[in-house]
């Protein structure tokens, strides 16, 4: 991916270079995001697409996304107790923590979430994408589009919410990201909600929690690998005696 321009110029050159990035436990928010960046094309420089965790893993330092990026479009849902999906706790920890420091690592780059839940989780729906919009403004970036709120299973289809989201994005995307100092395209508390649930309310984390859960197959594998190993060498052992 070309790195040569500056921001600015890449963009006024091509369109904006975006990266997409989901937290998906069953799979959806990734086949979202995946639809999203197939329609961002038309409109950006270059487009791609990571799981939280991978980003986390390739980028040491968050300064350098600026440096390969313009725009950050996130897709997540919560899981558990408010919790991210076991492959995004990592990039939402990174975030998280650079903020708490107050620093501003993301200065100079742009975001918008789409958020993805059931309201039947009252306590804790759409968590993990509020607390990313949140932090994500916190630690230097600038939303360009309203968050969207998806409740799935609600009264409103949560197709119409994500092509909402696609069209708002596109159309930024499209016409030319403002200045990255420009103010928000909207407050933190005022998502484009396809619900009637409270859309201020978060259940906060710390960055251990958000770094370190795992889901019940992770838990699930070492302890397997370890039972499979205590097998054959019990295995092994007994019929080496049987053998003698």
């Amino acid at each position: 991916m070309p790195v040569s321009a500056t921001p600015s110029t890449k963009q006024a050159m091509d369109g904006p270079r975006l990266l997409v990035v989901f937290g998906s436990e069953s799979g959806t928010c990734q086949m979202v995001a995946n639809a999203a960046a197939k329609e961002f094309k038309a409109v950006c420089a270059s487009v791609e697409v990571l799981e939280g965790n991978e980003l986390a893993h390739e980028v040491e330092d968050l300064g350098e996304l600026k440096e390969k990026y313009d725009a950050l479009v996130v897709v997540t849902s919560s899981f558990g107790e408010g919790d991210p999906p076991s492959n995004y706790g990592a990039f939402l920890a990174a975030v998280m923590s650079a903020a708490k420091e107050g620093a501003k690592p993301l200065a100079g780059l742009q975001h918008a979430v789409l958020g993805e839940g059931s309201s039947v989780y009252r306590d804790t729906f759409q968590n993990c994408p509020r607390l990313t919009d949140k932090y994500l403004e916190e630690a230097g970036s600038r939303r360009f589009v309203a968050r969207h709120e998806t409740d799935v299973g609600g009264e409103e289809d949560e197709g119409v919410n994500r092509k909402l989201f696609r069209e708002a994005v596109a159309a930024v995307l499209k016409k030319g990201l403002p200045a990255a100092s420009a103010a928000p395209a909207a407050a933190w508390a005022s998502p484009r909600a396809g619900h009637d649930e409270p859309t201020d309310q978060i259940t906060e984390k710390t960055e251990f929690q958000a770094g370190h859960k795992q889901s019940l197959g992770q838990m699930l594998v070492p302890a397997l690998a370890i039972s499979v190993a205590a097998a054959a060498f019990v295995y092994t052992q007994y019929f080496m005696e049987e053998a003698e």
